[in-house]
């Protein structure tokens, strides 16, 4: 005997009463601040129509039967359903590749969900964003999305990203991973990373998928077994880190934190599994130096700012004369912030001869935390506004009340150099509230 399919009406009626149990339950979500599980009364028919009526649509079933009978706006996935006035919202995307949709949700930063009102998907929910993403839940209608939120709700599933990825429970989960096609195994892999906790069973199919699957299985099984039992998944590490994929590669590295098996992957040929291999290595000071010269130079000069033995500064100081202009800005931001003394002289003799302005300004800046007072008295009546503007600052910075004078006479300056939010007398009047507090 085949299951007849619940009326529209129906299902309405479980929504509310579900998204009361929710209520009850005291359990929350993504957005739920901006809602608080509460909804706006139901739109009148006269409504809906004059809605329907103006913008020349009917209304999918389900939704129409939910605005009109449990609520027209408010508790919903992510920061909550927008009323019909909004439905415009969002649809840049929809309009470009031809989805006429009406706005339901604000995702948070460009993301929206929207309800598709024509075509073979007419009725489905569809998520996009400004960056002209498309993604289409596999949920049949909006009832059985919204329904789907409240139930994963009421279950304890992270639901950050709600919506993404397959609908079920466990059971349905490990089914997938354990089966014969490859996408399925790996969305069922995937989907295990939203469950709060998982059998034996589940872990175990994780444990084989890495050991035996193909790449996207194991990337997917790889998250999932490091949310739900890392212990687990260490002794998989150093295969997964030998490994010929570059996928597999960085999954396993997003799961290693001070290891020191990350470290020989840190002069990878690919600047993505470098990186990445430097941020969870062990690395020296004098190792990372070395690595300046590599395709994830970026992420080793980052690095270096947390490092103090002082073996890098030799080589931070040559590439301060670097011709590339990103490396040479970096080389000097990490000096500043790593307060190295020993590139004081170095600092003072490159200002005069660099001929970047921006960099020159990033060069006081260090000044004044590495350089001695009389080195950034010099700089006072620099004719590079900017300079200025960043001497006034670093004198605040230094808390040296020899500046006071100094700076009561900046605060007269009333030049604004480019990109900065005021100008340089208003720069100073801050530097000296800072020192006589």
């Amino acid at each position: 005997m085949v299951k007849r399919r619940a009326e529209p009406r129906d299902v309405v009626a479980s929504l509310a009463s579900k998204l009361a149990e929710v209520r009850r339950s005291g359990k929350t979500c993504f957005g739920a601040e901006s809602h608080s599980f509460e909804l706006a009364p139901p739109a009148s028919l006269a409504e809906v129509k004059a809605f329907e009526r103006s913008r020349k649509i009917t209304l999918p079933a389900s939704y129409r039967r939910f605005v009109l009978e449990v609520g027209a706006s408010g508790a919903g996935p992510f920061y909550g359903l927008m009323p019909l006035a909004r439905w415009k919202e969002g649809l840049r995307v929809a309009r470009k590749l031809g989805i006429t949709a009406m706005t339901l949700t604000d995702q948070g930063c460009g993301n929206y969900s929207l309800l598709v009102l024509d075509g073979p998907r007419r009725g489905r929910v569809v998520y996009v964003s400004d960056l002209d993403g498309v993604y289409y839940p596999e949920d049949r209608d909006f009832a059985a999305w919204y329904r789907r939120w409240l139930d994963e709700i009421l279950w304890d599933f992270d639901n950050v990203w709600f919506g993404v990825g397959m609908v079920g429970r466990e059971p349905e989960f490990v089914a997938a991973l354990t089966g014969v096609q490859a996408t399925k195994r790996a969305a069922g892999a995937a989907a295990m990373r939203r469950l709060p906790t998982i059998t034996k069973r589940s872990l175990a199919a994780l444990i084989a998928a890495i050991r035996t699957d193909t790449p996207n299985v194991q990337v997917a099984a790889i998250a999932a077994l490091a949310k739900h039992d890392s212990a687990a998944l260490e002794p998989l590490l150093p295969a997964l880190l030998d490994s010929r994929d570059k996928e597999v590669k960085l999954a396993a590295l997003r799961e290693v934190k001070d290891s020191p098996l990350a470290n020989k992957l840190a002069t990878y040929k690919d600047s993505a599994v470098a990186a990445t291999a430097i941020y969870a290595g062990t690395l020296s000071e004098t190792e990372l130096a070395a690595l300046l010269d590599g395709p994830a130079w970026e992420s080793a000069i980052m690095m270096l700012r947390t490092r103090q033995d002082g073996s890098a500064t030799p080589r931070l100081i040559e590439l301060i004369e670097h011709a590339d202009w990103n490396l040479r800005r970096a080389a000097l931001v990490c000096l500043r912030l790593r307060k190295d003394t020993e590139a004081r002289e170095a600092l003072l003799a490159r200002l005069p001869i660099e001929p970047d302005a921006e960099l020159r300004a990033v060069i006081a800046e260090a000044l004044g935390v590495v350089g001695d007072f009389e080195s950034l008295l010099r700089l006072v009546r620099d004719g590079e506004a900017l300079i200025r503007f960043r001497v006034a600052y670093a004198l605040g910075e230094r808390g040296d009340p020899r500046a006071l004078p100094v700076l009561t006479e900046m605060t007269t300056d009333t030049c604004r150099p480019p990109g900065t939010a005021w100008s340089i007398g208003e720069q100073a009047r801050k530097a000296l509230e800072k020192l006589t507090r």
